[in-house]
């Protein structure tokens, strides 16, 4: 397993326990080998009521934007 990938890891540590998994990625990563669409497929499978959040976190994205445009996040 990719060390890069822990939170996935941890996600479904945490599905196993009963709480709510909310990812939050946008595959902004540079070229093939930075793709993790094939990770968000695999917790969608694994986690029953797994959600994901198309979220620019990084330096270009705006937090603030972002969460009005994903208000179910609350």
């Amino acid at each position: 397993m990719d060390s890069r990938l822990i939170g996935s890891e941890v996600a479904l540590f945490l599905a196993r326990q009963g709480c709510a998994i909310h990812g939050v990625d946008n595959n902004q990563r540079a070229g093939p080998q930075g793709d993790t669409r094939w990770n968000q497929e695999r917790l969608t499978k694994a986690i029953a009521g797994y959600t994901h959040h198309e979220l620019d976190t990084g330096a270009s994205g705006s937090p603030r934007r972002n969460h009005a445009d994903n208000q179910n996040l609350r």
